[in-house]
């Protein structure tokens, strides 16, 4: 075991000497570009839209469509949500949000404003942009 240390330290000690260690440059985002590509969350399609737009992919694209086809007993909708790297967490918050208002849980629907707000108010403390 004793020798297995000695190598790991020793790649590790080449791969660092070989290695630059500028950082990557930062993901700077134009708003406005971000603004006009589409907007944060659509509005709902039906899910024969997502269906048709990968049918006319052609055949390389099937094992899609057989796979959208397989969501459509459970989910008859969707939106989409603009790509820009904070997609998932924009759709999964809306969705708890949009959960709230259809399901008249006005309490729930206070509370997750209330968090989010006081989130909003620390990102922008911190140097986030208002978009995120």
């Amino acid at each position: 075991m004793g020798g297995r240390e000695r190598k790991d330290r020793a790649f590790l000690r080449l791969e660092t000497s070989t290695c630059s260690l500028t950082p990557y440059p930062p993901l700077i985002f134009h708003s406005e570009e971000i603004a006009a590509s589409a907007p944060l969350i659509g509005p709902i399609q039906p899910l024969s839209s997502l269906e048709a737009e990968y049918a006319a992919a052609g055949p390389a694209a099937s094992v899609f469509v057989a796979k959208i086809k397989g969501l459509a007993p459970s989910f008859a909708a969707l939106r989409r949500a603009r790509g820009d790297g904070n997609c998932f967490y924009r759709a999964v918050l809306f969705a708890h949000a949009e959960g709230c208002v259809a399901r008249g849980d006005t309490a729930e629907r206070n509370r997750f404003v209330t968090r989010l707000r006081q989130a909003a108010a620390k990102l922008s403390a911190a140097g986030y942009e208002p978009l995120v």
